[in-house]
């Protein structure tokens, strides 16, 4: 599958002046920034789909089915993907893009999009005789990547301005596991009476996807802020009519 996107919003400033401003970061390595050069009252932003953002997609899905038979069935799936390009979450609340620096070193992989690799499994058997059915479902995928920064003290402000593209940097892999138990105790013709169990996070896997700091050099760089929930049960009673 491909799939490419152009001239997708993002936010300019048609107001601004700017020019290069080379900043020598902390390990050495230079960082050539845009240093605000008018007034701030000056700028003006502009949410418009000019050229330049765009995104890029490119997938291979595999899928398998077992159909209900003998009182199972089975899908299994598998995606190897790349999903790359120029893209900022702009919208008319929120401020990314508005100060070009937000564009440095943002050109590459997708963050929240770009997952090289998801596995997934998921089944349903119906126990004989007590006509309990037990449906596990199965998923591993890559982890987000994400762009290490530099914060850098500019005309405009201090920003966070991102040193590499994103992809040289993920979060952890996630390998979730779940499980349904469920049982009709009480069925005529459309309505029906069930009582089930859902079950998550079976292998209390400990994923984040939320960092304290992208800055490179703060100590907290790619600690996690946030996890996943932990394993847990819910129990219910389900009723049709």
């Amino acid at each position: 599958m491909r799939k490419d996107t152009q001239q997708q919003l993002g936010w300019t400033d048609i107001g601004g002046i700017y020019s290069p401003a080379p900043t020598v970061l902390p390990d050495g390595r230079l960082l050539t920034a845009l240093a605000l050069q008018n007034r701030p009252s000056e700028r003006k932003f502009l949410l418009t789909n000019g050229p330049g953002f765009f995104t890029t997609y490119n997938g291979l899905l595999i899928s398998a089915d077992k159909r209900y038979s003998n009182r199972w069935l089975a899908t299994l799936t598998y995606s190897y993907s790349r999903t790359s390009g120029l893209r900022t979450t702009a919208s008319a609340t929120s401020t990314t893009g508005r100060d070009p620096n937000d564009y440095i070193n943002l050109l590459g992989r997708i963050a929240t999009a770009d997952r090289p690799h998801i596995f997934g499994a998921q089944a349903s058997y119906q126990v004989p005789k007590i006509e309990v059915m037990l449906s596990p479902t199965l998923q591993w995928q890559s982890g987000i990547p994400y762009a290490p920064q530099a914060s850098v003290s500019l005309p405009q402000g201090r920003l966070l301005i991102n040193i590499e593209p994103p992809g040289s940097y993920r979060t952890p892999s996630q390998h979730l596991l779940a499980l349904q138990i469920s049982k009709d105790l009480w069925r005529r013709n459309a309505r029906q009476l069930r009582v089930k169990a859902d079950l998550t996070n079976l292998l209390q896997n400990e994923t984040y996807q939320n960092l304290i700091t992208r800055n490179f050099y703060n100590a907290n760089f790619g600690q996690p802020s946030s996890w996943i929930p932990p394993r847990m049960a819910v129990i219910g009673l389900q009723a049709e009519f």
